[in-house]
């Protein structure tokens, strides 16, 4: 096989152009190489996450506001103010007398005997007390009408300085079988020294009384009074050995020893076995003045 000669003019020729093309490529280079890489350098930036730097004050305290924005938790605690409890207030108990005039039997007042044992609301009993007693137009009034097996005191007591006087009215309707009772004692039973008046069943308008003396019931009977409206006035002179009962203020009935620190008077009544006792009237206008 037959060798070719090697052709200078074809060696200068490929020379020459690979010459060019080295030209070529360094100008390329030099013109769009800073270009290529400043949009690599770009995108780079743009896809690379954002380093954020805080810095932390040293040495330095926030001052408190009062101002918090919408949504934002107050670092400052509202304080825990609890809730007030309400407060009752006791309604006072009404003193004897005093409780008439605002329609009331007040609970200063002790039911005898202890057996009964009325309700009561803001100091004062439920009426009828004792199935018997009640207020109304400012006197205590009573009405009893039944049968008893026993002869039976019923009654209210309430305690008196003891050296005082005691004043009332007492207004006599109709009694028939049985007694009217009013009198001191030296305690709030029936069983210690007192004295006692009863008004008796008969001519309301023209009355006499009966005098107890407690304990034991001794009894003697005092003349008439003539009072037409029924109405009489009842004066118990309480010293801290004695008490002596009055009517009308000027007659004086009975003088009893009763030698105790305090004394308690009771108004009620005294029912007798037999026949149906009706016993009708009441106490108005009491005054009770300590000396």
């Amino acid at each position: 096989m037959e060798k070719k000669e090697n052709d200078p003019a074809r060696t200068q020729l490929i020379i020459g152009i690979l010459g060019f093309l080295g030209v070529l490529i360094t100008a390329l280079v030099a013109v769009f190489g800073p270009i290529i890489q400043e949009d690599f350098r770009q995108k780079n930036l743009l896809t690379q996450a954002p380093i954020i730097i805080v810095l932390s004050p040293t040495g330095v305290t926030p001052s408190p506001t009062d101002t918090v924005l919408p949504g934002t938790p107050s670092s400052t605690p509202v304080p825990d103010t609890p809730t007030p409890e309400p407060t009752f207030t006791p309604v006072p108990t009404l003193a004897a007398g005093k409780d008439w005039l605002e329609g009331c039997i007040s609970t200063t007042w002790r039911v005898y005997p202890e057996s009964i044992s009325p309700s009561s609301k803001d100091g004062c009993y439920m009426k009828p007390v004792a199935l018997a007693f009640t207020v109304r137009n400012r006197h205590l009034e009573v009405f009893y009408d039944n049968k008893v097996t026993a002869a039976d005191v019923v009654g209210v007591f309430v305690e008196v300085p003891s050296d005082s006087l005691v004043e009332f009215t007492v207004h006599l309707d109709n009694i028939d079988t049985g007694e009217l009772w009013m009198g001191i004692f030296g305690e709030p039973n029936l069983d210690s020294k007192g004295l006692v008046l009863g008004a008796p069943d008969g001519n309301q308008k023209n009355s006499a009384f009966v005098v107890h003396t407690m304990p034991g019931d001794k009894r003697f009977t005092t003349g008439k009074f003539n009072k037409p409206a029924g109405d009489y006035l009842v004066t118990f002179d309480v010293s801290p050995n004695s008490v002596t009962a009055l009517l009308e203020k000027y007659t004086s009935i009975e003088t009893v020893s009763v030698p105790s620190e305090t004394k308690w008077l009771f108004l009620g009544y005294k029912a007798f076995p037999g026949n149906t006792n009706h016993i009708e009237g009441y106490f108005f206008d009491l005054v009770i003045t300590p000396r």
